[in-house]
């Protein structure tokens, strides 16, 4: 990757010059879509076309004070957009946001910083892609992170402006709060996003070093994140490096990788998710519905380990629409690294193993737990690697024949779901009782954002609720060939 100088862009509009921070002239970066070469430096305000035609406006650089992405206009992200502290980056309900391919486009909501991004069910922010339709592609850009000062057991945290520990995926500068997260703020606001399709982000760097569609780093449980739904990433949907955010409504389909990844100390409650894997499609390091660490250094984590709690999820693996998958998609749910992950009143079916647990960290955390889900279309169901001591933390699960005894699919041809030719039925079959999850939860996060519901998985089968209509535009399927 190139050094974070370089991404640092120049940044102003006419109106208002200080509002983004300049580079130098040996700054330069290539015209989005149009195959590289030199061209003048880029200014937030600027004109351009997109690689599918479309006029775009440009955001790049540093944003150091309030501004506002308005839907009149459509706007590219090129290279990396820093939104400083004590800035506010607002976008309007039903704004486009391009990320540029050439430069994988992303955008980083610094500590200290705030995103105001509400949009509505008819009225969807969508970031996707700058390509033509039929040609997006998982990776095209690079994504949405967001920072904040809660606390992580990353041993590099601080509060200190310039230090802490640097997100992957970005190549710190000394002094500089770019890319960095953590402290031990945990009711730190990093803002809201609500009705947002984020769509073809996700670029892998290397092993363990990625942005994600969506990617959170120490943000704390201030911070409203809900309805959002991640199409086609290229690596993980949704990402989470300690932090204490809470979250209902989120989708993920067709992801490469993994679909709710949990590490370095998060600590927050989810609930309604769902997530629907393409079969063909998948990642080397293995795809999975859930990843969760806690540390690659457990002595480092002092203790300190994931505690994120799942709640009525609906995890749809590849087997579900086809017997020959990929050979990378390999389980469910995967939990190492000492994290103490609990998963309840949730649907998890067609994953070559179900539940798999692993010690790499040297220590098994003790908290862990897994119960009353439902679960089908495994090869195994629980599996135990090195130790990982998968009994420890199965208790009062349910294990149907068929994945047809639990969900029944409009049809097992994956193609029709992504391609918007049908809405998903994803309310369980059974007519299950919920847990009371006050009575069983083991960890140290807030239980008063939960609601107490009576059933098992995402949906409720006896009347869906309103925030799962598949036919409204921010649940679109058909990413790859909406027009724009």
């Amino acid at each position: 990757m190139n050094n974070l100088s370089k991404f640092l862009a120049v940044g102003m509009i006419a109106a208002s010059t200080s509002l983004f921070t300049a580079c130098s002239d040996d700054d330069k970066i290539d015209n989005p879509g149009n195959g590289g070469g030199e061209t003048p430096e880029w200014v937030t305000g600027d004109q351009t076309t997109a690689a599918n035609g479309n006029t775009v406006t440009v955001l790049t650089g540093s944003v150091d004070e309030d501004f506002t992405l308005t839907k009149d206009t459509q706007w590219i992200i090129i290279d990396k957009v820093f939104v400083q502290r004590g800035a506010t980056l607002t976008i309007e309900p039903g704004t486009v946001i391009y990320g540029d391919t050439e430069t994988k486009g992303a955008l980083i909501v610094n500590r200290g910083a705030q995103i105001n991004a509400v949009g509505t069910a008819d009225e969807p922010i969508v970031f996707t892609s700058e390509q033509e339709t039929g040609l997006r592609d998982r990776g095209d850009w690079a994504g949405v992170v967001l920072l904040g000062y809660a606390k992580t057991n990353n041993v590099a945290n601080s509060d200190v402006e310039g230090q802490g520990a640097l997100i992957e995926g970005i190549v710190g500068v000394e002094g500089s709060d770019d890319g960095r997260y953590g402290g031990n703020t945990q009711n730190d606001n990093s803002g809201k996003m609500e009705f947002v399709r984020i769509e073809f982000a996700g670029v892998a760097l290397s092993p363990d070093n990625e942005l994600n569609s969506l990617t959170f780093g120490g943000v704390g449980n201030q911070t409203e994140v809900n309805h959002i739904i991640v199409s086609h990433a290229g690596d993980d949907s949704y990402e989470w490096f300690g932090g204490e955010s809470n979250h209902q409504y989120l989708v993920s389909t067709g992801c490469i990788d993994d679909d709710f990844d949990t590490d370095e100390g998060y600590r927050g409650i989810l609930q309604y998710g769902v997530s629907i894997k393409d079969p063909m499609t998948a990642d080397v390091s293995g795809s999975r519905a859930f990843e969760a660490s806690s540390s690659k250094d457990a002595a480092a984590a002092n203790g300190y380990h994931s505690q994120p709690v799942f709640l009525n999820f609906t995890a749809v693996g590849p087997y579900a629409f086809s017997e020959s998958i990929h050979p990378y998609h390999q389980s469910g749910v995967r939990a190492d690294r000492a994290t103490e992950i609990e998963i309840y009143n949730s649907v998890l079916v067609g994953y070559p193993h179900g539940i798999q647990r692993q010690d790499k960290s040297g220590e098994i955390a003790p908290n862990a737990k897994f119960m009353n889900n439902y679960l089908a279309g495994h090869d195994e169901t629980f599996v135990d690697i090195a130790g990982g001591g998968i009994n420890d933390i199965v208790a009062d699960n349910h294990e149907k024949a068929t994945i047809a005894d639990i969900l029944n699919l409009p049809t097992t041809n994956y193609g029709d779901y992504v391609d918007g030719n049908v809405v998903p039925h994803l309310a369980s079959e059974l007519n299950a009782s919920s847990i009371n999850p006050a009575d069983v939860i083991e960890g140290d996060a807030d239980q008063s954002v939960i609601e107490d519901v009576d059933f098992v998985g995402a949906i409720n089968p006896q009347g869906i609720q309103a925030e799962w209509n598949w036919t409204s535009n921010w649940m679109l399927m058909d990413a790859v060939n909406q027009p724009y």
